[in-house]
């Protein structure tokens, strides 16, 4: 109905659209500079803002613009669960099997990370999407 009415070629408040086919509003456009900031000093940050600013799209813009040979994007989104919860959903990302106990995940994790930066040369970058709702015990393990 929107898509005729409006003359749209697909859904505007989809998660599937192409981040280049989003609108970047001024909120979207300075989250987006502050991403590419803390990628280009390999540096850790927070976006913050209110729910529906351009977070998430901004994180997307950002990453698919990034080159497939340099870096690794671990996306992680809505984890509410465990710090192992949080450990296999990494380890998911990365390509590795599950994990039972948080030692073995740890040390798969490291692992594959100095693999990327070693062998690869890529850079690894980990998001967390609504980090907000991270338990204590998953960020202080972190």
């Amino acid at each position: 109905m929107y898509t005729h009415l409006f003359g749209l070629r697909c859904l505007p408040f989809e998660a599937s659209v192409h981040a280049d086919q989003t609108f970047e509003s001024n909120a979207v456009k300075e989250a987006t500079g502050r991403i590419r900031h803390l990628v280009e000093g390999r540096g850790i940050g927070m976006v913050t803002g209110e729910a529906g600013c351009g977070k998430t799209t901004a994180c997307r813009i950002v990453t698919n613009k990034l080159h497939v040979g340099h870096f690794k994007v671990i996306y992680v989104s809505l984890s509410t669960g465990s710090v192992l919860d949080t450990l296999n959903t990494i380890s998911a990302e990365l390509g590795l099997p599950s994990f039972h106990r948080r030692a073995g995940a740890w040390k798969a994790i490291r692992e594959q990370i100095t693999r990327l930066g070693v062998e690869s040369r890529k850079h690894p970058i980990l998001i967390f999407d609504e980090a907000h709702l991270l338990r204590s015990e998953v960020i202080e393990n972190l």
